[in-house]
C-alpha cells in the first residue's frame, strides 16, 4: 500500500473514531463487561503437580511408582508437648484421639501414628500383631515405660513419627484424592485445620502444626488469593498516585482507572470462560495487566496535552495526540503480547496460563484505551504538567552523549563487560519450602516440622525382583537391606521406610523376640510365609500396598530427607542412582530415584531449557516487528542491542547480590523483553517524524525526541518498575523473584534507551546521510 494512502486511511479512521466516540465508548464498555462476566467461572487449582511438565522423565518415573503403589499425598500433624516429652498419659491420649479423628478427614484412607503402630508380640507359638496402644485409658506407668522402649527402638517410627529426642511426634494421614477435583485437597486441608482448632482447645499443653505434600498443595490457592487481595489494590494505589501527579488532572486519573479496571476484569473474565484454573503465577494476572495497561492511556493523554497548545479545541488535540501515538502504542501492545505469549514454551502450565492471560490483557488494554480515551479525554483539562515540560535532564543528555559517540560506546562497552562478569557466579538453585513466605501458615508449620520432628521431602525408589520368589527372594531382601543401610548412613536422610524392617521384626518374633534373631530369613518360602502372615494380620487401612505392589515382585523404598536445597536434592538423587547402578545384582531391578521434591529440583533446569526456545521466539518475532516498523533491516538489528543488554546487566547484578536463580529467571527474559522494547519503538517513531517532517539533522531530531517523549517514557518506566516491585511482596517466592528481576531489567532498559540508543541511531543515520547526497538530508525511513 502506498505510504501516503496508508497515512490518510489511518488519519480518517482516527477522526471517525473521535467523531463517533460515544458509540465507540459505549460498545467498549458493554463488550468489556460481557467478557468480564466470566469472572464468576474462575476457580483455583490446588494440585502442586500442575507445575510439573507431563513429558519430563522425572515425573514419568514418579507416576510409574505411584501406579504400582500409591500416591504420596499426605497430611502430617506434628505434636510437640510443652513439657518436651511425648511419653506421658495425656500425650498418648491426645495422639490416640487425633488418630481416630484423622480417619474421618475427607479422602483419608490411611492414618499412621505412634499409638496405632503395628507392634508384633509372641505368646508361645502364637504371634499377635496389634496397635502399640489400643486403649490409652488402660495405660499404666509400667506399660508406658514398655511402650517407650518399643517405640524408641522401632526404625519405622524414629525420625518420621517420633523425634529422636522424644520431644515431638506425628500423625501421618495419607489421602486418596479424586483426580477429577483439583480442589479436593483444599477440602481435606480445611477439615484438618478445623481438627487442629479442636485439638488446640482440647489439649492446650501440646503445640500442633500441619504440613505434608497435600498441605503444601492446599497452600497454593491460599498464596494466590492472598496475592490477589493485597498486590492488586496496592498496584491500583501506586498507579493512581503516579497518574494524578503526572497528568495533574482528576479526570485523567479517572480515565486511567476506568481503562485499567475494564482491561483487568475483561482478561480475568476471558480466563473464566476458557476454564483457566488460577495458581500463584496466573494469579499475578491482575497486577501485571494493571502495570502494562497504564502505558497506552498515559501516552495518549500526555500526547493530547502536548498538542492542546497547537489546536483550537480539545477534540482536535485528542485527534492529534492519537495520530502521534497510534503507531507506537499499537506496535508496543503487540510486542508486549508476543513477549508474554513466549511463555507458552514454559515447561510449567501455570506460567503458560500467565503468559496467555497477560497477552490477552495487553491487547485488551490497547483496544479499551482506544475505545474510551477519545470520548472522555476532551472532558478533562488537557493541561500539560509544567514540571514535565521543564524536566530538562532529557534535553541535556543527548547532546552530551553525541559530542563524542566513540567515547560513549567505549564507556558503555567497558561497563557492559564488567557487569557481565558476575554472571559466572550464578547457579541454578532453589529452596522448595522457602517458595512460601513466612507469613503463610504452611511455611510456619513446615519450618516447625523441620525443626522438631522430620523432613517433608521424599526420595522414592521402586526395587524389583526378577526371581520367581519375588520380594521373598533372599538375595533380593539382602540387597534391599544393604540399600537401607547405605541410605541411613547418609547425612541427608532422616528416615527410611523399607520392607526389610518389617521382615526382620517378624523373624525376630518367630524366635520369641531373641535379639540375635533380628535378621532376614534365608529361605524364600519362610520369607513368603512371614510376609503373608504380616499382611493378613494388619487391620483395615494399614495394609502393605504402600510398600509392596500387588504382584509381589517389587517394593518401594522411601527416604525422608532433611531441608535440602534443589542443588543438594539433585546431587543426592544422582548419588543414589549411581549406588544402585553399581550394587544391584542381576536378579534385582531399580527405578531411578524420584519423588515430588526431586521433580521440583529439576524443574528450573527443565524450564530454563524449554524457555531458551521461548527467548529465541520472542527475540526473533519482536525484532522482526521492529524491523518492519523501522523499514530498515540494519537499524532494526542495531536497535536490538539496547533491548538485550539490560538482561545481561540484570543477571550480573543478580550474580553479585543473590547468586542463585530459579524458574523465574527463565520466565523474566520473555516477560520483560516484550516490555523493554516499548521505549525503543516510541523513540524511533518520534525521531522519524522529526526527521521526515521538520527535516531536522539527526542529532537535533534525536535531542528533540528525547526531550519531548523522555518524560512520558520515564513515567511509564517508573510505573512498570514499581509495578513489578509490588510483585516482590508476593507470598510466593518465584513470583517475587520474577518481580524483582523484571523491575531491575526495566530500569536498566530505560537508562540504556536514553544513553545507548540515541548515539547508535544518530551515528548510523549520520554516516548513512554522508554517503548519500549531503545536501538532501534524506531521512531514515522508520515508518509511522
Amino acid at each position: 500500500m502506498d505510504e501516503g494512502l496508508r497515512r490518510t486511511l489511518i488519519s480518517k479512521g482516527i477522526e471517525n473514531l473521535v467523531r463517533w466516540r460515544w458509540i465507540a465508548a459505549a460498545l467498549t464498555v458493554v463488550i468489556a463487561i460481557a467478557l468480564g462476566s466470566g469472572v464468576t467461572q474462575l476457580s483455583f487449582n490446588a494440585d502442586y503437580r500442575v507445575f510439573f511438565p507431563k513429558d519430563d522423565p522425572q515425573i514419568t518415573s514418579l507416576d510409574n511408582i505411584h501406579q504400582k503403589f500409591s500416591k504420596s499425598d499426605t497430611l502430617l500433624f506434628v505434636l510437640k508437648p510443652k513439657n518436651g516429652d511425648v511419653f506421658t498419659q495425656d500425650v498418648m491420649t491426645a495422639i490416640s484421639d487425633l488418630t481416630e479423628r484423622a480417619w474421618k478427614l475427607p479422602s483419608s484412607y490411611r492414618v499412621d501414628s505412634l499409638t496405632n503402630y503395628q507392634h508384633i508380640q509372641t505368646s508361645g507359638d502364637v504371634i499377635n500383631i496389634d496397635d502399640l496402644l489400643p486403649n490409652p485409658a488402660e495405660l499404666t506407668p509400667e506399660k508406658l515405660v514398655e511402650l517407650k522402649k518399643i517405640a524408641t527402638e522401632a526404625p519405622e517410627l524414629v525420625g518420621i513419627l517420633l523425634a529422636r529426642d522424644n520431644g515431638a511426634t506425628g500423625v501421618l494421614v495419607t489421602l486418596q484424592l479424586p483426580e477429577s477435583d483439583p480442589m479436593a485437597v483444599v477440602a481435606a486441608n480445611n477439615a484438618a485445620r478445623k481438627l487442629i482448632e479442636y485439638f488446640s482447645a482440647q489439649y492446650a499443653d501440646i503445640d500442633i502444626a500441619l504440613t505434608g505434600l497435600a498441605a503444601i498443595g492446599a497452600a497454593y490457592p491460599e498464596a494466590t488469593q492472598k496475592d490477589m487481595e493485597t498486590l492488586t489494590p496496592l498496584m491500583y494505589l501506586i498507579i493512581l498516585i503516579l497518574a494524578t501527579i503526572t497528568l495533574r488532572s482528576i479526570g485523567a486519573m479517572l480515565i486511567v482507572l476506568l481503562v485499567l479496571t475494564l482491561s483487568t476484569v475483561g482478561a480475568l473474565g476471558i480466563a473464566g470462560w476458557l476454564d483457566v484454573l488460577l495458581t500463584p503465577p496466573s494469579g499475578l494476572t491482575p497486577t501485571i495487566i494493571l502495570v502494562i495497561a497504564v502505558a497506552d492511556v498515559v501516552h495518549i493523554i500526555l500526547a493530547s496535552q502536548r498538542c492542546r497548545a497547537l489546536t483550537e479545541g480539545k477534540k482536535e488535540a485528542v485527534i492529534m495526540g492519537i495520530k502521534q501515538t497510534i503507531g507506537p502504542i499499537t506496535i508496543t501492545s503487540f510486542t508486549t503480547a508476543i513477549g508474554f505469549l513466549s511463555l507458552q514454551f514454559s515447561a510449567s502450565e501455570p506460567y503458560r496460563d500467565l503468559g496467555l492471560l497477560a497477552a490477552i490483557g495487553a491487547i485488551l488494554a490497547w483496544a479499551i484505551a482506544l475505545g474510551i480515551v477519545p470520548a472522555l479525554a476532551p472532558l478533562t483539562a488537557l493541561k500539560l504538567n509544567s514540571r514535565l515540560v521543564g524536566f530538562s535532564i532529557f534535553s541535556k543528555t543527548v547532546p552530551f552523549l553525541l559530542r563524542n559517540p566513540k567515547r560513549t560506546f567505549l564507556c558503555l562497552g567497558i561497563g557492559f563487560i564488567l557487569s557481565a562478569l558476575p554472571i559466572t557466579l550464578i547457579e541454578i538453585n532453589d529452596r522448595i519450602v522457602e517458595n512460601f513466605d513466612k507469613s503463610l501458615t504452611i511455611r510456619q508449620d513446615t519450618d516447625f516440622t523441620l525443626d522438631h520432628l522430620t523432613g517433608i521431602y521424599r526420595l522414592e525408589v521402586a526395587v524389583g525382583s526378577r526371581s520367581d520368589s519375588g520380594v521373598s527372594d533372599p538375595q533380593y531382601l539382602e540387597f534391599l537391606d544393604q540399600f537401607g543401610v547405605w541410605l541411613r548412613s547418609r547425612s541427608e536422610v532422616l528416615h527410611v521406610n523399607i520392607l526389610t524392617d518389617s521382615v526382620k521384626r517378624l523373624t525376630q518374633a518367630m524366635h520369641e523376640g531373641a535379639p540375635e534373631a533380628y535378621r532376614l530369613p534365608k529361605n524364600p518360602d519362610l520369607a513368603a510365609q512371614i510376609l503373608l502372615l504380616y499382611e493378613m494380620s494388619l487391620p483395615y487401612g494399614l495394609s502393605m500396598t504402600d510398600r509392596v505392589d500387588i504382584s509381589g515382585t517389587s517394593s518401594r523404598v522411601v527416604a525422608t530427607l532433611g531441608a535440602l536445597d534443589t542443588k543438594e536434592l539433585r546431587t543426592f538423587k544422582e548419588v543414589t542412582d549411581a549406588w544402585l547402578s553399581r550394587n544391584s545384582p542381576d536378579a534385582v531391578t531399580a527405578s531411578p530415584a524420584t519423588g515430588e521434591a526431586i521433580v521440583f529440583a529439576y524443574l528450573s533446569h527443565t524450564n530454563i531449557s524449554h524457555m531458551m526456545w521461548g527467548v529465541g521466539f520472542a527475540l526473533a518475532v519482536v525484532s522482526l516487528v521492529i524491523i518492519v516498523a523501522l523499514k530498515n533491516f540494519k537499524l532494526g538489528i542495531l536497535s536490538i542491542l539496547p533491548n538485550v543488554a539490560p538482561f545481561v546487566v540484570m543477571f550480573g547484578i543478580w550474580g553479585i547480590f543473590r547468586g542463585e536463580i530459579n524458574t523465574a529467571a527463565a520466565n523474566v527474559c520473555v516477560v520483560a523483553y516484550g516490555l523493554v522494547v516499548d521505549a525503543t519503538i516510541h523513540i524511533l517513531y518520534d525521531y522519524n517524524r522529526r526527521r521526515s517532517v521538520a527535516l531536522s539533522p539527526p542529532d537535533v531530531a534525536m535531542a528533540e525526541t528525547i526531550s519531548a517523549i523522555g518524560p512520558a517514557l520515564f513515567i511509564n518506566s517508573i510505573i512498570l518498575a514499581l509495578g513489578f516491585c509490588v510483585l516482590a511482596l508476593s507470598s510466593f517466592k518465584m513470583n517475587a523473584d520474577l518481580g524483582i528481576l523484571a523491575a531491575i531489567t526495566i530500569t536498566i532498559a530505560f537508562i540504556l534507551d536514553i544513553i545507548m540508543l540515541p548515539p547508535l541511531i544518530v551515528f548510523f543515520d549520520t554516516a548513512r546521510t554522508k554517503t548519500s547526497d549531503s545536501t538532501s538530508q534524506k531521512p531514515l525511513k522508520v515508518g509511522s
